[in-house]
């Protein structure tokens, strides 16, 4: 956000909403692709760096998933966890199981 001095951004908050459509569209679009898009309807271009900035200050900063699995299976393995031995947790007062949750025993 710069001050009334210096050089203008060139990515305003309607070039902004733009390159988020363009993310919606294609969620695998790598950098120069996204790039390449947002240039084709604009006058002045901007360079891959830009579109860097402005997509982690919209809140693209990895491509990692929201949820990960704390230990994969493998994992559970190597470390001696017993799969067949996994019980279900956190029952609900109304009886029903809350999915997804598991205790681990140990072998």
């Amino acid at each position: 956000m710069r001050q009334s001095c210096g050089r203008k951004c060139l990515v305003d908050a309607r070039g902004q909403r733009r390159m988020g459509r363009l993310i919606q569209a294609d969620r695998r679009a790598t950098l120069t692709e996204i790039t390449t898009r947002y240039n084709r309807g604009m006058q002045q271009s901007i360079c891959e760096a830009t579109t860097r900035t402005t997509l982690r200050r919209m809140g693209y900063n990895s491509r990692r998933p929201h949820w990960v699995p704390l230990i994969s299976t493998t994992n559970r393995k190597k470390r001696g966890y017993n799969l067949h031995k996994l019980t279900k947790i956190g029952q609900l007062k109304t009886g029903r199981m809350l999915p997804g949750l598991m205790s681990l025993d140990f072998c």
